[in-house]
């Protein structure tokens, strides 16, 4: 199947100055300006915070998603015989994949090609189980990075409080992991990018060990989010070659633009999980 479903991810360099959250993490290959650079893997241990107060004990979603840059305006152009035939080839590469044992690239790129543009919901679960590297990045390095930005925070009020239990609210930004060949040769071809956050709730409650400092509880769900849109990207050639077959952003695109096929947004959320934060002192 090779390239034929991998594009680039959602989101132009210059959306981490809107306002959305977006924060690029240390695997993500863009080049940035310096006027909308990405923060750095330290800067991330403070664009998490402060903590939004939502309603004490209610997971409060995520932040709004990186915007969809697109392939170009849907329908702008009229399809020609070179299209057509075009996408009578990806379709029968969908058929390739299948028996290849690609079942999420064949399911994706067939969305595409069907051109409804309907979003498509996705495990992150089943990433996280699919993709070693991506649980890593979540639960060994971006939950942690929370741990850190909250863990004296809550501590202070947790004792301004009057050692006191109590719960608050807080959403995670959005980071950037680059799936590879050899996380998932099947998510790579499906999805190339994806971004990733949690968001729900933290609980303080006394530790039971005297000079100790409260027991942080985090509940929260991770969010995967990816527009499935073909666009070159800096740091990408725009090019896929599987076997003879020639996969190239501007082509995919064009399909996009023809009203031949149609962009669209792929979310998950997990359900809420449960995790004792790692703080020092406790």
């Amino acid at each position: 199947m090779g390239g034929v479903l991998r594009q680039a991810p959602g989101a132009s360099p210059a959306a981490d100055c809107d306002g959305r959250g977006i924060a690029n993490d240390r695997r993500a290959k863009d080049e940035y300006p310096d006027s909308c650079r990405s923060p750095s893997a330290a800067e991330n241990f403070t664009i998490m915070g402060p903590m939004r107060q939502g309603v004490e004990g209610v997971d409060p979603g995520h932040l709004p998603v990186p915007p969809r840059s697109g392939s170009g305006k849907y329908r702008s152009i009229s399809p020609n015989a070179k299209d057509r035939a075009y996408e009578e080839a990806l379709y029968a590469l969908v058929g390739g994949a299948k028996l290849k044992g690609l079942p999420h690239a064949a399911a994706y790129m067939r969305h595409y090609l069907d051109g409804t543009g309907k979003p498509v919901k996705v495990d992150p679960d089943e990433l996280m189980d699919d993709m070693r590297d991506f649980a890593t990045m979540v639960d060994g390095y971006y939950l942690p990075t929370i741990d850190a930005d909250y863990c004296r925070e809550f501590s202070e009020a947790f004792a301004a409080n009057g050692g006191r239990p109590f719960n608050k609210s807080f959403q995670g930004r959005w980071e950037l992991f680059y799936i590879e060949k050899n996380d998932s040769e099947d998510w790579y071809y499906a999805l190339g990018g994806i971004y990733h956050s949690a968001s729900g709730y933290i609980t303080a409650v006394p530790s039971g060990r005297p000079g100790a400092g409260p027991t942080l509880t985090m509940h929260y769900r991770v969010h995967v989010h990816d527009g499935y849109d073909w666009n070159k990207k800096a740091g990408d050639d725009g090019k896929v070659d599987i076997g003879p077959f020639k996969i190239r952003d501007e082509q995919q695109g064009r399909l996009h633009e023809t009203g031949l096929a149609q962009d669209y947004d792929v979310d998950g959320s997990t359900e809420m999980k449960t995790r004792v934060m790692d703080c020092p002192g406790t």
